[in-house]
């Protein structure tokens, strides 16, 4: 089993917290079409939460809350595939994944 550090209380002064969530279309899709999962990471940052997905390269969103950023980067994921549509880009399949590593400290 793998420890993360937020379980046990481990501080990383240097590093700027991360979480990361999957996104995955047909939960949101009314007619259920599409069934994507992305993988989305989100960061605490000065005055807030910055969020981004590797598999779509140039979609980000904020927000003042950890929240209130997965909501307007569900958001923005919608509305830059939309674009790719419109645009007869192919919609790229998510491939990236996560993990912790523990590493002593």
């Amino acid at each position: 089993m793998v420890t993360t550090p937020q379980k046990q209380g481990w501080r990383f002064p240097t590093l700027v917290p991360r979480t990361e969530f999957w996104y995955n279309l047909a939960d949101e899709s009314e007619t259920g079409r599409f069934a994507m999962r992305y993988l989305v990471i989100v960061e605490r940052t000065e005055t807030g939460f910055s969020a981004f997905s590797p598999d779509l390269p140039g979609c980000v969103a904020t927000g003042a809350t950890r929240e209130e950023a997965e909501q307007n980067m569900k958001e923005a994921i919608r509305f830059h595939l939309e674009g790719m549509q419109q645009e007869g880009v192919e919609i790229p399949k998510p491939h990236s994944c996560s993990t912790y590593l523990e590493v002593p400290a």
